[in-house]
């Protein structure tokens, strides 16, 4: 049997965010667990901390079509562009909480590059590519 992911969202915490209790007892087993099942409640947060998350859905055909005619250099970029659906709890210091824009395209709905910009940096965008691309995959 082949199994394919239903088109719906999940949510992502990146694994560095400041407010992950790292040196609580049993966190690799809770971020492990969060990573299979997405439930960000059994993550352990630092006292008064709240967590950026970041909500990602799997990449269409035509989107991972285009992506992969795209260079290299890009592919990892506009997966992220393509299979992000929005941010909560992300504040730029000094500028506020940060939205996303949208465009639509013949791919589908795209965050704009000068979102990405905003909302990202290279550590995230790589474990958010990493992530989108795992629940886009066919499982067999």
């Amino acid at each position: 049997m082949i199994r394919k992911p239903l088109a719906a969202s999940v949510v992502h915490v990146w694994s560095e965010d400041p407010g992950l209790d790292r040196e609580r007892p049993g966190f690799d087993a809770a971020w492990k667990a969060f990573l299979e099942d997405g439930k960000i409640e059994q993550l352990p947060v630092k006292d008064g901390a709240r967590l950026a998350r970041f909500t990602i859905g799997p990449l269409s055909m035509k989107a991972v079509t285009y992506i992969g005619l795209r260079p290299d250099d890009v592919r990892m970029w506009e997966s992220v562009a393509y299979g992000l659906r929005g941010v909560a709890d992300l504040e730029i210091e000094g500028a506020g909480p940060v939205e996303l824009e949208f465009l639509d395209t013949p791919r589908g709905q795209r965050a704009t590059d000068a979102s990405l910009e905003r909302a990202t940096w290279y550590a995230l965008l790589g474990e958010l590519s990493a992530r989108i691309w795992g629940i886009t995959r066919i499982d067999p």
